[in-house]
């Protein structure tokens, strides 16, 4: 994500990840999805990609960011 982030951003994020996992959910040979990591704190991404970031479910304070509600959207249903 392009950072500063901002809601609509957050927002975005949200429904990637549930359209990733949901689309993983459907094909049957799809057997993973990898994510970036599972905290902003220890991304890889910012120090590799500039101005981009916090692309992880969880924030560097490990509280539960819209992305981790769309993953479980997507396993619920």
């Amino acid at each position: 994500m392009t950072l500063p982030e901002t809601e609509a951003l957050l927002s975005q994020q949200e429904t990637d990840y549930h359209n990733v996992v949901a689309a993983c959910e459907a094909v049957e040979a799809c057997i993973g999805i990898t994510l970036w990591d599972f905290t902003d704190e220890y991304s890889w991404v910012p120090s590799t990609f500039s101005g981009q970031g916090d692309a992880c479910p969880w924030d560097s304070n490990l509280q539960e960011k819209p992305a981790f509600t769309g993953i479980a959207t997507a396993l619920e249903g």
